[in-house]
């Protein structure tokens, strides 16, 4: 049955869809949606930051897709785990699926099983993402930014009240994460993971081919390295 949407639960802040906020999908987003606010669970950062922010965007991205439709879409924008407040990585099953049993889905649609391994966004995501972020359909369209939002938006570095060190990359080091992601040309969740929190994870094929910045500057060689061997890192102060 064509009855699943594929949805995004997401701060107004937000603009990367492939790196923020949450991807899901589902038959009955109204239930789920509830569910997600509802959720106690400690380990769901989904449910805890809904309780955290006051600013929470639902937005339903694809509607009237078929199951699998659902799936290949959701893996598309989290085909890996820990992306955004996502735990898992695309293709699992919603909670909402009760009595039926796709076993070991995830496992299966890993490497070259994956429908995105290895390929580009299509032409209609593309469209999609822009249309999303233009003219009255920006959140942020006709409204001002509050003074105390424009007095912090100027401080940089070492001025930043939260300032706790250093980012380190093969390109320099930077005292502050916009600077460092608009020198390396990355988003923030990529230059945290470098730096912090994969620093020492080793890069695979899909990551080389996935990611720009990696891409372009190094070539296949790079696959079994450690983000640290390749010069990011942190130096806390």
């Amino acid at each position: 049955m064509n009855n699943y949407s594929v949805y995004w639960i997401r701060r107004t802040c937000h603009s990367d869809i492939f790196s923020e906020g949450y991807i899901g999908i589902s038959n009955n987003t109204k239930r789920r949606f509830s569910e997600h606010r509802k959720n106690n669970s400690k380990h769901s950062a989904v449910s805890n930051a809904i309780k955290k922010y006051d600013d929470i965007v639902y937005e339903i991205l694809y509607e009237n897709l078929s199951l699998d439709e659902a799936v290949k879409k959701e893996i598309e924008y989290r085909p890996k785990k820990e992306i955004g407040w996502n735990i898992a990585e695309g293709g699992g099953m919603p909670p909402n699926m009760k009595g039926i049993k796709r076993p070991d889905h995830s496992e299966k649609m890993k490497g070259s099983n994956n429908p995105f391994y290895d390929k580009k966004h299509s032409e209609e995501t593309r469209k999609k993402l822009s249309e999303m972020k233009s003219g009255e359909k920006n959140h942020f369209y006709g409204k001002s930014r509050p003074d105390h939002s424009e007095k912090m938006k100027k401080l940089k570095g070492k001025d930043y009240p939260k300032f706790r060190g250093y980012f380190i990359t093969p390109l320099g080091k930077f005292e502050s994460y916009k600077e460092a992601c608009e020198k390396l040309g990355m988003g923030t969740s990529s230059l945290y993971d470098y730096c912090i929190n994969s620093n020492e994870k080793k890069i695979t094929n899909l990551s080389h081919s996935k990611n720009g910045f990696l891409k372009n500057n190094y070539d296949k060689s790079i696959v079994g390295k450690t983000y640290k061997e390749l010069g990011f890192g942190f130096e806390y102060v």
